[in-house]
């Protein structure tokens, strides 16, 4: 059954509908998904249609949710800024001046979008707009650079019914595009009052730290102060004065993991780009780390892979996964992998050789075959069972490693091994014999 939507939002939702076109203020944790799902649902039970442009595909699909718990599943389109302005553009390449690839170009989307508003000021184009939806409601507003609202006026001069939401104090994107003045967007779109925001995310938990939130807001914007030595903060919101100490943040991640076990914690560096994993060395693996938006790390290591020969193929894998982890290793010059605390992990050392044959099979055609070695494993009534490689291909078998009722078992065709299974003892007894697997000319391992 869909959700039942409050009298509260009902009246928001009708009343947004007739000041439009207008925007709405709302801080991130307000309803803003719940206000745009309650508006789309009020026109489409009224016989309209609605387009509703937000600027990611996790926005789409968010929206997309909201409305389906509402029952809103027709009379509605959901769709990225990028991706409408592509669609629009390629479909009227002479009016917006611009042929669109079958394969849109990321770095191109501005170009799209002017093309888009270009398109969009003819009168026939209009019409068609007109026709397909009654009202259009343009999500996360703030991210919207100056082109994106010189083709959302546009859409306003066919539609009419076009409301914005956003909140300026979020805006991230203006150090790469120039972002409208918010009193120029005010102006197109008058700013609804009536709709007073709430924390809504809080609600039913950390209540006091919501309404904390809201009420700093006002000390975020230009001319105004806030102080963090403020000694009023709510239940579980403390400041802490790291300046000089560079286990600061650590410290306070580790002290941070005494809070109880449904709680999470999210660690937030605004330091450099490495400062992230960094911190999450020092913390043990307690902790797992987001890259960054911009994605500079691999970046970074796809631009070193660009350089690098096929015999170097392999040193740059086991540089690459070791970067990937909190720890950070070095590679024995003997071939052995080495982490941090000196702990040696015997199944690397091989894979140089086999990152060699990897790489040169991708520019020899006439390079042998490597094979992959199936891996077999069973776990049951606390045997554990595993075995690498063709154990089928063996001439003989030889007892190797044994304690209690466990063993390891190498098996041989012409003194070479071609598999190796254990039983009872451990992956830490087993991977030394599987390097030797992994030598045999033509094994590779999973």
């Amino acid at each position: 059954m869909p959700e039942e939507l409050s009298d509260e939002l009902k009246a928001d939702a009708a009343g947004f509908i007739d000041a439009l076109p207008a925007s709405v203020v709302m801080p991130a944790g307000a309803g803003k998904t719940h206000l745009l799902a309650a508006v789309a649902k009020h026109v489409v039970d009224g016989g309209g249609k609605v387009l509703v442009i937000t600027h990611t595909n996790a926005g789409v699909h968010a929206v997309a949710a909201r409305m389906k718990r509402f029952g809103v599943t027709i009379g509605v389109h959901v769709t990225t800024i990028t991706s409408f302005a592509v669609r629009l553009a390629r479909a009227y390449p002479v009016l917006g001046e611009c042929i669109v690839p079958r394969v849109m170009v990321p770095d191109d989307s501005q170009a799209y979008v002017q093309a888009a508003t270009r398109a969009l000021a003819g009168a026939h184009i209009q019409a068609v707009l007109r026709a397909s939806y009654t009202h259009v409601l343009v999500d996360e507003y703030q991210d919207c650079n100056t082109e994106h609202h010189a083709m959302v006026l546009k859409i306003k001069d066919a539609v009419g019914s076009v409301g914005v939401v956003g909140d300026p104090l979020q805006a991230i994107f203006g150090f790469a595009d120039d972002l409208p003045d918010w009193d120029e967007v005010l102006r197109e779109f008058p700013e609804l009052p009536d709709i007073k925001p709430e924390p809504r995310r809080w609600a039913g938990h950390n209540e006091d730290l919501g309404a904390w939130l809201f009420k700093v807001r006002s000390h975020l914007t230009d001319g105004r102060v806030l102080r963090l030595d403020n000694p009023n903060y709510p239940p579980g919101v403390r400041f802490t004065d790291i300046s000089g100490s560079y286990q600061g943040v650590a410290n306070a991640a580790l002290s941070a993991l005494s809070l109880p076990a449904d709680e999470t914690v999210l660690v937030i560096s605004a330091r450099h780009a490495a400062s992230g994993r960094t911190i999450a060395g020092q913390l043990d693996g307690l902790y797992t780390v987001m890259e960054e938006v911009a994605g500079s790390f691999i970046g970074r290591w796809l631009t070193r892979l660009r350089d690098v020969d096929p015999d170097g193929y392999a040193s740059w894998l086991f540089d690459f996964t070791k970067k990937c982890h909190a720890k950070y290793g070095i590679l024995d010059p003997n071939g052995a992998v080495r982490s941090v605390p000196g702990v040696p992990y015997p199944e690397f050392g091989v894979s140089i050789e086999l990152g060699r044959l990897a790489g040169r099979a991708l520019v020899d055609p006439d390079a042998p075959a490597v094979r992959q070695a199936p891996y077999v494993w069973s776990n049951q009534l606390g045997t554990k069972f595993e075995c690498y490689g063709f154990a089928a291909l063996a001439d003989r078998a030889t007892v190797v490693d044994e304690e209690g009722d466990g063993l390891v078992v190498r098996y041989l065709r012409d003194d070479r091994v071609v598999a190796v299974a254990g039983l009872s003892l451990g992956r830490s007894r087993v991977l030394p014999h599987k390097a030797d697997l992994l030598t045999t000319p033509g094994i590779s391992a999973r």
